[in-house]
């Protein structure tokens, strides 16, 4: 794969956005006013370590924010140099470990083909699948590949498992009882749509964002908890929660050369945040990254700059569609690797900027959250997974509840 043509390509949003037929013949026949609206989402990164499935089912598990009795699913070859053919795709409420609900498990068919191909670069809905999702309800969607499959398109950090079999077509199957092989990253899969009269957020950002050192399996990430709060007191006008956070993402530049490649925040702004059915609210907390590979010598302020620079196009942008878009400060990273004076002040002078004179619709004050008062340029400890820059559960569960339900 030639990451770096990928990249480009991506960044003047040369993609390819199929809807079934269907799906778009039937947009409103769950309920009257109703729309298509995001409920869960996982932001395409270009395959790095490569990994081949060959006559195996993968299944993978997801977390939904808002609930309905009729969804849509979106699988992705954006960053594929090759057509990928998926063989089949069944969708369930999941019960446990690799384990589905018996008799809860649809056909997903795109176009009424239930045997999709996508080319290089294509991504595509399903047609509306009528299965009921509660709020915070986890679903299973499994896939299966009969000659060899390289997933050039995937999600780096799932914090979640997902199970590939032995060989063998067992989307049916509602668990896998043999051997089977366990990873934490999505494939193929990257968006959730629910018909619904309600909107989304969409939360914009890097590994903090995404959960990691969130407990595994126990969708405890920071939106994951947004999402719960936000079932308890607005039913009536349901607000779906889109997590496009991706681990060591940047304001203002691509990351090509590690394990988690990702495109920069202002890249992929259009494609994660702007496309995305029912968007209504945005929340942006990014720039940590830019400041950690900042060069050592780099200006203070000239990087503060840059990253304000790079939050005011996305402001820009979501506000041209009408959107209110949410500013977020930047976490506390006293006693981590990146801990020196020139990038605290980097930190200190995005944070000021973002606290008073940014034109956010309104502030997220995560470092207040999570900081610790006698020190403030460090993490609670409680709230510390231990490399002093990533919450963990408990961190995360603090900065959802800082949050102003109001603002939604």
């Amino acid at each position: 794969m030639d990451l770096a043509q990928n990249i480009g390509e991506y960044s003047l949003m040369k993609k390819t956005v199929r809807f079934a037929a269907l799906a778009v013949l039937l947009l409103h026949s769950a309920m009257a006013n109703a729309e298509w609206v995001g409920t869960w989402s996982a932001s395409p990164q270009p395959l790095k370590n490569s990994i081949t499935f060959t006559n195996q089912t993968v299944r993978q598990i997801v977390r939904v924010s808002i609930g309905g009795d009729s969804v849509r699913i979106k699988i992705s070859n954006l960053f594929g140099t090759k057509p990928v053919h998926f063989d089949a795709i069944r969708v369930a409420q999941h019960q446990t470990l690799s384990t589905f609900k018996m008799g809860t498990d649809r056909g997903v068919t795109f176009g009424r083909d239930p045997s999709p191909t996508l080319n290089p670069g294509e991504e595509l809905w399903s047609d509306p699948i009528s299965i009921h999702v509660q709020n915070g309800a986890e679903l299973a969607v499994s896939m299966y590949f009969h000659d060899a499959t390289i997933p050039y398109t995937f999600h780096s950090v799932s914090s979640e498992n997902t199970y590939i079999s032995t060989p063998g077509n067992f989307v049916f199957a509602p668990a896998f009882l043999d051997h089977f092989t366990i990873t934490q990253s999505w494939y193929f899969i990257t968006d959730i749509s629910v018909e619904s009269t309600g909107s989304s957020i969409v939360a914009i950002g890097d590994s903090i964002t995404d959960g990691v050192c969130s407990t595994l399996n126990s969708n405890t990430r920071w939106p994951d908890g947004l999402a719960t709060r936000l079932f308890a007191v607005n039913r009536s006008n349901p607000r779906g929660v889109l997590n496009q956070g991706i681990g060591y993402n940047r304001v203002l530049l691509d990351q090509p050369d590690l394990n988690q490649p990702s495109i920069s925040a202002i890249s992929r702004f259009e494609h994660d945040v702007l496309d995305q059915p029912g968007v209504r609210y945005v929340i942006l907390l990014e720039g940590i990254n830019d400041i950690g590979m900042a060069a050592p010598d780099a200006s203070p302020t000239d990087m503060a700059n840059a990253i304000i620079q790079g939050h005011l196009q996305m402001i820009t942008a979501a506000h041209a569609r009408g959107l209110k878009i949410y500013g977020a400060t930047l976490l506390p990273i006293g006693g981590s690797g990146m801990d020196v004076p020139g990038k605290r002040q980097m930190r200190d002078l995005v944070n000021a900027w973002i606290r008073t004179t940014a034109p956010y619709d309104a502030v997220v004050d995560f470092d207040a959250a999570v900081r610790d008062n006698t020190d403030p340029q460090k993490m609670i400890a409680g709230y510390d997974c231990g490399d002093h820059v990533h919450p963990n559960s408990v961190g995360y569960q603090a900065m959802a509840n800082s949050l102003n339900l109001s603002l939604f």
